[in-house]
């Protein structure tokens, strides 16, 4: 039962409370894909909890979805042997399970050379670049497809989700 609290929480957390589950040392691309505990949404300063960053990883988490999170995402290649970019990305690549670049860069719609980059710059530190990906549906894919774990007969893996080729 922990294994299945543990593959939901982990499951909905990646997209629903991006910043909380992303924060460095939390996302990884193993088969864990990090652990990301609901407690950590509850948590406070003085709440006692084994992570002692648990209410950091948690206050990030109840911002929920977030504009600088979805403005990291850098388009994924597709996976060597897969006959074509949807179906690699159609395995490896939805439920969240997206792929971030520097922390340094953000990235949006407007060419480089016809943006005023001087306020993000001053505010955040940031210098936002050109990235057309941004306007690309498979990067809103990336969290709105969705591939939920099986849980309803105890005998199935928890981790096996039902997308298949």
């Amino acid at each position: 039962m922990e294994e299945k609290i543990r593959a939901v929480n982990n499951t909905c957390f990646k997209c629903h409370g991006v910043m909380g589950q992303a924060t460095p040392g939390r996302r990884s691309r193993g088969a864990d894909k990090g652990n990301f505990q609901r407690e950590f949404v509850y948590a406070t300063y003085d709440t006692p909890q084994p992570d002692k960053n648990a209410y950091i990883y948690g206050a990030l988490a109840r911002d929920g979805v977030s504009g600088m999170a979805c403005h990291r995402i850098v388009e994924d290649k597709p996976v060597k042997g897969e006959p074509d970019p949807i179906t690699s990305f159609l395995k490896n690549n939805i439920t969240g399970n997206f792929t971030t670049g520097k922390p340094e860069d953000i990235f949006g719609p407007f060419e480089d050379d016809k943006i005023v980059t001087d306020p993000m710059n001053n505010s955040l530190g940031i210098k936002p670049k050109h990235d057309p990906y941004i306007k690309n549906s498979r990067m809103c894919g990336n969290c709105h497809t969705i591939n939920l774990p099986l849980m309803d007969n105890p005998s199935d893996d928890p981790t096996h989700h039902t997308w298949s080729s």
